[in-house]
């Protein structure tokens, strides 16, 4: 099974869900679910409710990415339930160690696995290949690799940002996810500090002149919240 398509439908027939019955469930349409099954859809807003309900794990179910039950995640509701933080809180967690942040609105169950630092974030404006209303998992913690979508701290102005890992090999640099800025423009050198129980996998810059900006987490998995 390569494909979402190819999961998602294995799965509902090992439950005895029609496609019917499956979209009645999630709150979509039946051809909703016919078109992922086909292939005509690579992806879906349905993806965190189809995995609720078909109680596996969200991350195998999207990308065939560990098992389909999960390894140390509670599948059932999708996880363990996360705060949700305002940007203020997480500039004020990155800032001062001693800080105790007070969670805003509701919890949000996190679909895979993650540490007791992890958290959530709710965009309000579409950010690159995140939507508007889109929730993000955050964890603080782990290995943070190139190519990570990181949830950034600048010390020196309290700007708080989601950007993309990056490395040349030699130095460390984080991509602004605005695609309207000349390409040129998008990298930035820095040296990064991480969270305690965070992990740099890539090498850092040396360079003296760079700016120095605190990795506040690795978004680990995106979805919607239905309920």
């Amino acid at each position: 099974m390569s494909t979402l398509g190819e999961r998602l439908k294995a799965v509902r027939k090992q439950r005895g869900l029609t496609q019917a019955a499956l979209a009645d469930r999630v709150g979509a349409r039946q051809g909703n679910i016919n078109d992922i099954e086909s292939g005509r859809n690579k992806s879906s807003k349905y993806l965190l409710a189809l995995a609720d309900v078909l109680n596996v794990d969200a991350r195998w179910l999207e990308r065939g990415i560990g098992q389909i039950r999960g390894v140390g995640v509670d599948v059932v509701n999708q996880g363990a339930p996360l705060p949700l933080y305002d940007m203020d809180t997480i500039k004020q967690l990155a800032l001062d160690p001693n800080f105790e942040p007070v969670m805003i609105d509701q919890l949000y169950r996190c679909p895979t696995e993650h540490s007791d630092k992890a958290y959530s974030i709710q965009l309000v404006t579409p950010l690159y290949n995140f939507s508007a209303g889109c929730v993000l998992f955050v964890d603080p913690a782990g290995s943070y690799q190139n190519n990570d979508y990181v949830v950034c701290v600048f010390p020196d102005s309290g700007l708080v940002d989601i950007r993309q890992l990056a490395t040349d090999g030699n130095a460390s640099f984080i991509r602004n996810l605005d695609l309207s800025m000349p390409n040129e423009k998008r990298l930035l050198e820095v040296k990064i500090q991480v969270f305690p129980g965070g992990t740099l996998a890539i090498p850092q810059t040396t360079s003296t002149d760079s700016k120095t900006v605190i990795l506040a987490g690795r978004i680990i998995f995106s979805g919607y919240r239905y309920n």
